[in-house]
């Protein structure tokens, strides 16, 4: 969670556009101390948000939307599970690739990004649109649980991108089931979660989770469905998502 002062110092980086702003400006203006603007520059870092510091211009938040430098991200992930990240400009659809990559022995924790997909699929086959400045991906997992509790797993994924959106940008998403996460009562994110099964025992799972970020809403869908963008009323970088999701 954020504290009032790291809420209000993000904000004040966020209008500044990507321009440097001086720590005693950003004090005088929040009515704190330069020490609890520095402690807040730190804990924002250590949630994942890239601040540049400079001795003389003072702070300037980096937007990083480019999903190609995930890696470089996620590498300072304190987790026990190692993430990597395979990431395409476009491709028919996360799930397939990821599909082949697991079949061939991919480890547990690979991702699979596309910046569009042409044949992306929800729940029942239905089709997902998936076009640029989404957040499209599939994790492979391969958990040690019974086939009975796979479902918990979409369920917790849906948990975890409710979260990572109410932690990240104060939003207060809900989550339907089975698979659905709305942000008023509009689809922000679906979750499919696919399994190869063999004798009662989980081989992988495919965890395909779609987040509407920074792409524009079909017309015919405006009324169901919702980008963060939106939300918000502004661009945000999805690797902060990403990161903040898998954290979760």
């Amino acid at each position: 969670m954020f504290g009032e002062v790291e809420r209000n110092v993000l904000k004040f980086l966020e209008e500044s556009c990507g321009e440097y702003v001086s720590g005693s400006l950003i004090a005088k203006k929040l009515n704190v101390t330069r020490a609890a603007v520095s402690k807040a520059v730190a804990n924002l870092r250590r949630k994942g948000f890239m601040i540049d510091s400079h001795p003389k211009r003072g702070y300037r938040l980096i937007f990083l939307d480019d999903l190609r430098e995930t890696n470089c991200i996620l590498r300072e992930l304190k987790m026990k599970l190692k993430f990597t990240v395979n990431y395409l400009t476009s491709t028919s659809s996360t799930q397939d690739v990821a599909k082949s990559l697991a079949e061939h022995g991919a480890p547990e924790g690979t991702i699979v990004i596309a910046e569009e997909m042409s044949a992306g699929r929800g729940r029942l086959g239905r089709k997902w649109h998936a076009t640029s400045g989404g957040l499209w991906m599939t994790i492979v997992l391969r958990p040690n649980v019974p086939p009975v509790k796979m479902q918990l797993i979409s369920l917790l994924a849906g948990v975890a991108v409710a979260k990572a959106l109410a932690n990240l940008y104060g939003l207060k998403p809900k989550l339907k089931w089975p698979n659905d996460v709305l942000i008023n009562d509009r689809k922000v994110c679906g979750i499919l979660a696919e399994a190869s099964i063999e004798a009662d025992a989980i081989n992988y799972i495919l965890l395909g989770v779609g987040i509407n970020v920074n792409n524009e809403i079909p017309e015919d869908l405006k009324n169901v469905a919702i980008s963060v963008k939106e939300a918000l009323g502004k661009t945000v970088p999805r690797a902060l998502i990403l990161r903040a999701f898998l954290v979760e």
